[in-house]
């Protein structure tokens, strides 16, 4: 990492590979969208809509909730830019 003072716990990298080199900073923040990665809602993609202290709420297509914030992972600032 260049300059780690350009990134904060809960922000997403986009590397290039094999080389590694960081190509985005995808910063957790309100309308990005995230993944989550444990709980009840696990594997549900959905963009943020509000960050309290350590819980985010996320809305869905059908629906909006609650959710640890540590269970969001940024996988895009507006729409998904990873694909599997």
């Amino acid at each position: 990492v260049d300059d780690a003072s350009k990134y904060t716990v809960g922000d997403s990298l986009m590397l290039n590979l094999p080389d590694q080199k960081i190509t985005d900073t995808l910063p957790l923040k309100k309308k990005s969208t995230v993944l989550l990665a444990r709980g009840s809602h696990v594997g549900e993609i959905g963009t943020v809509e509000d960050i309290e202290d350590s819980v985010v709420t996320v809305k869905t297509d059908d629906k909006t909730f609650r959710t640890k914030k540590e269970y969001a992972v940024v996988v895009g600032k507006t729409k998904p830019l990873i694909t599997l």
